[in-house]
């Protein structure tokens, strides 16, 4: 009898950095290319709206729908919000 092999999903988390700098765009553009949700759950972690505003800019108004449906946010809500 061959015993089957149970692979758990690896969760890889990202760091978003200074939220001045570019690093909610590589992250928002990184995670809309095909087949990214094949490696593993995401975890981003950093300032929410931030990452959603800069990522909008970025990405455009479809972004959401890109980006793979197992990703989660650790939101520090750290930075003060200006509309």
């Amino acid at each position: 009898m061959r015993l089957g092999v149970i692979m758990q999903a690896v969760k890889i988390g990202i760091t978003m950095g200074d939220p001045a700098g570019i690093g909610s765009e590589i992250i928002a553009k990184a995670l809309t290319q095909p087949g990214i949700n094949r490696l593993g759950k995401f975890l981003l972690i950093g300032d929410r709206w931030v990452f959603d505003r800069i990522s909008q800019r970025f990405s455009g108004a479809t972004y959401r729908k890109s980006l793979p449906p197992n990703l989660e946010f650790i939101d520090f809500n750290n930075v003060r919000h200006k509309n």
